[in-house]
């Protein structure tokens, strides 16, 4: 019979990531941020990262969305006093964009406060940011009338670093966490479980 924690390893297994879904989704961010950065589509995008759980190797199956930020350059896109655009406005220009390609025709959509992109079982969510030279991003707030800042990076820095302080067990714990979250209708939003478990195990 199998002890509790070979249990635990069995479930962790199951829902981890596999390395053929793992490739399928280098792929499809690879052909996302190609389509992003292409200098002649009007968005001004200097660079893309991904983030979220994806990033930090927490994302469990079946697959839910892998967050992608999308660096805007600031000087092609604010106005000449120095103002940036209404988000919303920025929003329906990528997924304007978006949609007009032939692989994504039909499969985007606007899903406050990002543009997704539904592909097959998974989706890819596109946040337009601006980088600050003070650290962090300006994102579009939930009001989709302002920007807000995020330090996405941070998070990542964090947990890697508790990870690694604690014999690499602290993501297979996030994810059996998430695994039982998601059973029990997410009553825990994601990003707080890693939260919770950075301030736990530190």
């Amino acid at each position: 019979m199998a002890t509790l924690l070979q249990s635990i390893q069995t479930l962790i297994d199951n829902i981890t990531v596999t390395d053929r879904q793992e490739e399928n989704i280098k792929q499809s961010l690879s052909n996302i941020a190609g389509y992003l950065t292409d200098f002649e589509n009007g968005l001004s995008v200097e660079r893309t990262f991904t983030n979220g759980s994806y990033e930090r190797d927490t994302n469990i199956r079946p697959l839910d969305d892998i967050d992608m930020f999308a660096v805007l350059k600031l000087d092609d896109w604010k106005d000449e006093y120095g103002n940036l655009p209404n988000p919303q406005s920025v929003l329906t220009k990528f997924k304007n964009y978006l949609d007009c390609l032939k692989d994504y025709k039909g499969k985007v959509s606007q899903n406050r406060p990002c543009v997704t992109i539904e592909l097959s079982n998974k989706s890819f969510d596109i946040l337009p940011s601006f980088e600050q030279a003070t650290g962090g991003y300006l994102i579009p707030n939930y009001d989709l009338k302002s920007w807000t800042y995020s330090y996405p990076e941070r998070l990542t820095t964090n947990l890697d670093s508790i990870h690694k302080l604690r014999n690499y067990k602290v993501k297979p714990t996030i994810k059996a966490v998430k695994y039982w979250n998601r059973e029990n209708n997410k009553l825990i939003p994601f990003y707080h479980v890693e939260e919770v478990a950075i301030s736990t195990f530190q």
